[in-house]
C-alpha cells in the first residue's frame, strides 16, 4: 500500500515542471521531484472560495504548502483558512494529506484519499466549528478528488513514456521525491 501511493505520487509529481533526470545506468533512470516543484502545481488550485447555509458559512483557503516527509506515503498540504459568518472572521489553518492514482489506460493522474487532518482555527464558536466540519470541508475533499491534475500525452518526452510503464523504485527522501526508472531489478 506505501509502495502504491508513493507510486502514484512519483508519477504525478514528475509531470508537474521540467526535471533533471541523472545519467542513465544500465538498470534505469532516477531523478527527484522537490517540494517546491509539487507545491507550485498546487497552487494553481488556490485560493479556493466556499460557501454553505446560503451563503451565511464561508471558507476561505490559500497558500498551500506542501511537506514531503521521510518515509510517509503521503503527501501533506497545509493551507491558511479563513471562516466568515455573520460578520465575525476566524483566520486558521488547515492540515490535510492526500495520495494520488493513476489511470494507466488514459495516462491521468488524479488526486485521491484526501484527508483532513487537522483543523485549527481558535476562538471559533462550536456552532461555527461543527457548521466549518458538518458543510465545508466534505466538499474541499471532493473538489480535490475530482480534479484531474496531468494528463501524459503520447509525443511527450521519453521519461513520460518509460514513467507510464516502467517505474521501479519510488522513496520520499530529503524532501524529495527519488523516482527510479528501468524494467527490471538485477539478479
Amino acid at each position: 500500500m506505501i509502495k502504491r501511493n508513493l507510486t502514484r505520487f512519483a508519477l504525478l509529481a514528475m509531470m508537474f515542471s521540467p526535471i533533471a533526470l541523472s545519467a542513465c545506468e544500465d538498470d534505469g533512470l532516477s531523478f527527484n521531484v522537490s517540494e517546491k516543484q509539487i507545491e507550485s502545481k498546487m497552487e494553481s488550485y488556490f485560493p479556493l472560495h466556499k460557501e454553505a447555509l446560503l451563503g451565511q458559512l464561508q471558507l476561505d483557503l490559500q497558500q498551500p504548502d506542501l511537506v514531503l516527509k521521510d518515509g510517509s506515503d503521503r503527501a501533506e498540504l497545509v493551507l491558511q483558512s479563513k471562516v466568515t459568518t455573520a460578520g465575525s472572521v476566524w483566520p486558521g489553518q488547515i492540515r490535510m494529506s492526500f495520495g494520488l492514482d493513476y489511470a494507466a489506460d488514459t495516462g491521468t493522474f488524479y488526486l485521491v484519499e484526501p484527508r483532513i487532518e487537522d483543523v485549527n482555527m481558535s476562538g471559533v464558536p462550536l456552532q461555527v466549528s461543527t457548521g466549518v466540519t458538518r458543510y465545508l470541508l466534505p466538499v474541499v475533499q471532493q473538489y480535490l478528488t475530482r480534479v484531474p491534475v496531468y494528463t501524459l500525452k503520447p509525443q511527450n518526452s521519453t521519461g513520460q513514456k518509460m514513467a507510464r510503464q516502467t517505474l521501479k523504485k519510488i522513496a520520499i527522501k530529503d524532501r524529495n521525491l527519488k523516482v527510479t526508472l528501468g524494467w527490471v531489478d538485477k539478479p
